[in-house]
Order: structure tokens, then C-alpha cells, then sequence
């Protein structure tokens, strides 16, 4: 089978199974690989060509390497492929690469979010019209793509509370619930009310020019003023995500609370997004320590 009609194939299957803008996560990450090989047949394939291929779109035209969350997704999503290959095709496919070969490498520069000040450095430094996403993202816990997809339209009040309520997002499919992003809160509605205006219609946040934001225009000016400031290229956009339910955490919200807004459907999954560290632990020592105190002793009469 040629490649360029087995990558087809899988994104239509794909299709039906995640939301549009996964979809597109996956149609980038697999592109390399129909670029390359698209009408060369699978069985022609060697090892050693699929993954020096692989290694070379890491890197973008101008060679700046990808960052290793990017990366990783690129592996996921061609370990994805070779599933498919073998298990929904026929006759079945043999994998080209070793789960060796597509091991996931430490994110780390997703293991540090913006301290406060470094976020307000950081904030100064950006594009006015950058400013009041990037700053939704810290207060909400959303995703980038989130953010640019959510629309004026999507704005409900319900019997709980004020929510952007989005029917496609990254686990629809998975779930068939909506997605809320609380928006009533004293810090969040009025850069949303700023940001819509007198308009009735339309994406919630806009650019300078009027047009929706994307992932990759976020992104590109979160590096800018990034860099504008003098802070270090561990400090990804992303990164909000995983600091507004870390500071959620440390401040003593309940699990089940961070969960609600994070949208995670199993609660182990905050483990990996919150990073708590020594302070966190010492105090639950302390209030381990706490709950052991030495009941007073009654003096004698």
C-alpha cells in the first residue's frame, strides 16, 4: 500500500473518533512522513529511512529544534499510524519502528511555569492584544486551542454559574460531554467582557486585526515576549495550563474541584500536571505532625 492513501485512510478513521482541532494535531504530526514517503509502498520501507526521517522533522526549515513535548507528540502520533497498520488493515502492516525507537524523552520544559513575577515580566512584554489570552489561560486551566475556539455564542449562564461551554474539544469524542471554562469569577469576566465588547457573535478573543487567534499565533508571540523579557526557553505556553492547576492544588482547592476545571475524567491524571514540591510536602508532614500532637494533660486537683 502506498503510503500517501494509508495516511488517508487514517486520518478518516481518526475522523470519527477524536474533535476537529485533535484531528489537526494529528494530520501535523504525521505529515512528515507523507512528505517523505507519500508514494513509496509501506512494505518498501526500511528502519533505518523511516527513522532518520523521524529525527530530521524535529527540526523546522530555518533547524530550530522542536520542543520536546512536540516532539513526543510526533512520536505518538506515528506510533498511532503503525497500529492502525496493523490492526485495521488488510492484509495487516508490520511496524517499522521499535517501541525503542519511539520512546517518549522528558518534557522538560514543561516542568516549570512562570513564578508570578516572571509571568507579569513576561505579560508586559507582550503584544497588547496577546495579553488578555495569556492571561485567561492562567486563571482558567485551558488549552490554547480552547481559548481560540471558544466563541461568543458558547457563553451560557447556567444554574451553577457562568461557563464557555464547548461542545468539541480534545476528549468529545471520548466522552460526548461538554467542555466548560468557568468565566463568572471576579478575575476572569472582565477580561471576557473586555474582550467581546459590544459584539454578539464571533470568537471571544480576537487579534489587533480582527481575525481569530490560533494556536501557532499564541505561541509565536508567547516566544517573543518570552524572550522580550529575558526568560528562559523552559517556559512554554502550555505551561499555564499545568501552573493554574498546580496553584489550584497548593492553595488547597479539592481534587475533585481541579478536576471539574481542568476537565480531566480520571483524577490520577492531575499527577502529572501538578508539580508540588518540597513546600507541599512539609505540609502535609506538618499536618500529619498535627493530627499526633500530645493531648494535654489534666493537672491534678
Amino acid at each position: 500500500m502506498k503510503v500517501a492513501a494509508l495516511v488517508e485512510r487514517y486520518l478518516a478513521w481518526k475522523a470519527d473518533r477524536v474533535c476537529p482541532g485533535t484531528l489537526r494535531g494529528y494530520t501535523q504530526h504525521v505529515a512528515w512522513f507523507e512528505d517523505v514517503f507519500g508514494e513509496r509502498d509501506w512494505g518498501g520501507l526500511g528502519r533505518l529511512d523511516v527513522l532518520n526521517a523521524l529525527e530530521a522533522s524535529f527540526r523546522t526549515a530555518g533547524g530550530r529544534k522542536l520542543a520536546a513535548a512536540t516532539r513526543n507528540h510526533r512520536r505518538n502520533a506515528f506510533a498511532d499510524l503503525q497500529r492502525f497498520a496493523a490492526k485495521r488493515v488488510e492484509p495487516p502492516l508490520a511496524a517499522k519502528l521499535t517501541p525503542e525507537d519511539l520512546q517518549r524523552e522528558t518534557s522538560a520544559s514543561r516542568q516549570r511555569f512562570p513564578t508570578p513575577a516572571e509571568f507579569w515580566r513576561l505579560l508586559d512584554a507582550a503584544r497588547p492584544d496577546a495579553r488578555p489570552v495569556f492571561q485567561f489561560l492562567a486563571f482558567t486551566g485551558c488549552r490554547p486551542d480552547e481559548a481560540c475556539r471558544a466563541r461568543i455564542q458558547d457563553i451560557a449562564d447556567r444554574h451553577d454559574g457562568r461557563a464557555i461551554v464547548l461542545r468539541e474539544h480534545k476528549t468529545s469524542a471520548k466522552t460526548g460531554a461538554p467542555r466548560l471554562i468557568p468565566v463568572g469569577g471576579t478575575h476572569v469576566a472582565p477580561l471576557v467582557a473586555a474582550a467581546v465588547g459590544d459584539r454578539t457573535a464571533g470568537p471571544v478573543f480576537l487579534t489587533r486585526l480582527r481575525r481569530p487567534w490560533s494556536r501557532d499565533n499564541l505561541s509565536t508571540l508567547w516566544r517573543r515576549a518570552r524572550s522580550a523579557a529575558g526568560l528562559g526557553d523552559d517556559l512554554v505556553l502550555y505551561g499555564m495550563r499545568h501552573g493554574a492547576i498546580t496553584h489550584a492544588l497548593e492553595a488547597g482547592v479539592s481534587t475533585k474541584k481541579v478536576q471539574r476545571l481542568s476537565n480531566h475524567k480520571d483524577p490520577k491524571v492531575l499527577d502529572g500536571y501538578a508539580h508540588l514540591g518540597i513546600a507541599a510536602a512539609e505540609e502535609a508532614s506538618a499536618a500529619a505532625a498535627a493530627a499526633y500532637a500530645r493531648p494535654p494533660v489534666a493537672k491534678a486537683a
